[in-house]
């Protein structure tokens, strides 16, 4: 009978610890989704300026553009900083861009959908 019992307690614990883990695994597997959907939901409402990608408000592109529209610059070797948000604004300039921050749901107006 002893022995008996002891299976029996060993076979709870057993069943006590899959069902840890599956709940475990599930709370992992959860938050792994929540992660990826909040990435992808950060990379498709990413804004362009003139077609450069923007990492945060596009302030450095603008920057870049509006220097190089004050101080008349026509050459994008002129355009070399330490910021290539801002390099990226002054080349947008000398290459004739228009200085416009777009978002994703603009290029989306674009192509009907």
């Amino acid at each position: 009978m002893a022995l008996n019992l002891v299976t029996t307690s060993s076979y709870r614990i057993d069943l006590l610890v899959l069902q840890f883990t599956a709940r475990l695994a599930m709370k992992i597997l959860y938050a792994v989704v929540l992660l990826v959907s909040m990435l992808g939901s950060t990379t498709v409402s990413a804004d362009t300026f003139d077609g450069y990608e923007c990492t945060d408000d596009c302030s450095g592109h603008q920057a870049g553009y509006d220097w190089a529209e004050e101080k008349g610059i026509d050459d994008v070797d002129s355009c070399s900083t330490p910021s290539q948000s801002f390099n990226e604004g002054c080349q947008s300039f000398v290459q004739g861009g228009s200085g416009v921050i777009s978002s994703d749901d603009d290029d989306d107006d674009d192509d009907g959908e």
